[in-house]
């Protein structure tokens, strides 16, 4: 389900006081394979038995051949670890082969609503699933009560620099996950890895929004707009003691939230609808399950249904309306047999503000960005842009957004949508 990452794990229910070389303590024991016991290692009970069996043997069989049994035994007891056997030397399981957790990069450790959170991701799904199905059955570490999970449901805080004065949250689309929409293949999640490293974003928050959007799940009774209230109320309780935020006009229940501090940058969002003809087929096809797939998160995305037009027109006449960016893929996506434009220029623009094409990705690569350069340039610069207009002149700005040279999906402080 997309609620689970692939490859990644949430830790959570950490003791408050736990210092991040405790925590990566925690990492290294989770991502390491437990020692398996030498074939050539006794006890001294063995050892006691063997050696009375070598004083029984002698007398029965030349000294010459007894001794060059023994010497050759006493030889491979004695040999460096490595020739002892596989598997007998810790390994680790990230991505980078390094000696200790402390210099993996795959790991985040931050504070969330008041309470320690951190993050491990793996190289491959095998690997996080040995390394969940370790630590559940581990009953004597001092970690035995941390909790760790593959699901990422809601907010999950990956960075928090030193003097955070925004935030960025980012919420993936259908079918999507909050860790695995963002990663791309070489491991690298640009919500973790590059973009904390970013000057114009050290002093930020990030955080990453998962819901249940799985198409074939039958079973969750939620929708878009239960989708949007429960990222809304998570995102204030993540924000509960900042100070800086007056209530939201439109929902005054969220106090810590400000329309008028809000921005946005649009990924390849279809606000048309889609122009992919048969929805069904192709949502099947690219999550790769069998069967169909829920009605009505389907309907909602068919070409200009009325609830797709409703949502753009009233986001646009919202007062005031937040800057905001539009992305659209520049190239198809391979779908079966067959290319597919999912998102046309069209489709994701927005009002008067024309969408902005990014060359060489598809519907899926568009977000996932393996370095700084190129696409991960493209959309930070986007991200920067929406913050300094939030920040010096705030929403509600017609000459500045028929004037904007692209526009993206981002949340204010600034936020990311896929």
């Amino acid at each position: 389900m997309p609620l689970r990452s692939k490859r990644t794990v949430r830790v959570h229910e950490i003791p408050a006081g736990t210092s991040e070389k405790q925590y990566l303590d925690f990492v290294e024991h989770l991502c390491t394979k437990p020692k398996k016991p030498s074939k050539l290692h006794f006890s001294r009970v063995t050892r006691h038995l063997k050696e009375n069996f070598r004083s029984t043997a002698s007398r029965s069989v030349p000294t010459d051949v007894a001794d060059e049994d023994s010497r050759s035994k006493d030889e491979a007891e004695l040999g460096p670890p490595t020739l002892r056997g596989e598997g007998e030397q810790a390994e680790p399981f990230l991505y980078d082969p390094l000696s200790t957790a402390r210099a993996w990069p795959r790991t985040t450790y931050s504070h969330q609503n008041g309470h320690l959170i951190g993050t491990v991701s793996f190289e491959s799904e095998t690997l996080k699933k040995q390394a969940l199905d370790r630590h559940e059955k581990d009953k004597k570490s001092r970690w035995k009560d941390w909790l760790v999970e593959d699901n990422f449901g809601e907010i999950t805080v990956l960075y928090e620099g030193p003097d955070a004065k925004f935030d960025i949250c980012a919420v993936h689309g259908q079918d999507g996950n909050a860790m695995d929409t963002w990663t791309a293949g070489n491991g690298t999640m640009w919500l973790r890895d590059l973009l904390p490293e970013h000057e114009n974003f050290k002093n930020s928050r990030i955080m990453t929004f998962g819901y249940d959007s799985d198409l074939t799940d039958r079973i969750t009774v939620m929708g878009l707009n239960d989708w949007a209230a429960t990222l809304l109320r998570s995102l204030d309780e993540v924000r509960i003691g900042d100070k800086a935020m007056s209530q939201l006009d439109s929902a005054p229940k969220y106090n810590h939230i400000a329309l008028p501090r809000f921005g946005i940058v649009f990924l390849a969002t279809p606000h048309s609808g889609s122009t992919v003809a048969e929805w069904n087929d192709f949502l099947v096809a690219a999550a790769h399950v069998l069967g169909g797939v829920r009605i009505e998160s389907v309907k909602t995305l068919q070409p200009f249904n009325p609830a797709s037009v409703w949502d753009a027109q009233a986001f646009i006449h919202l007062k005031p309306c937040p800057p905001f960016r539009c992305f659209a893929e520049g190239r198809m996506m391979r779908v079966g047999h067959t290319d597919k434009h999912v998102v046309t220029l069209s489709s994701a623009t927005l009002g008067n503000q024309q969408a902005f094409q990014i060359m060489a990705v598809d519907h899926v690569s568009i977000c996932k960005f393996t370095s700084r350069l190129g696409p991960f340039t493209t959309i930070s610069m986007a991200l920067w842009e929406v913050l300094n207009e939030v920040t010096n002149g705030g929403a509600d700005q017609p000459k500045a957004q028929t004037e904007r040279r692209v526009p993206t999906h981002d949340e204010t402080d600034p936020a990311v949508q896929s």
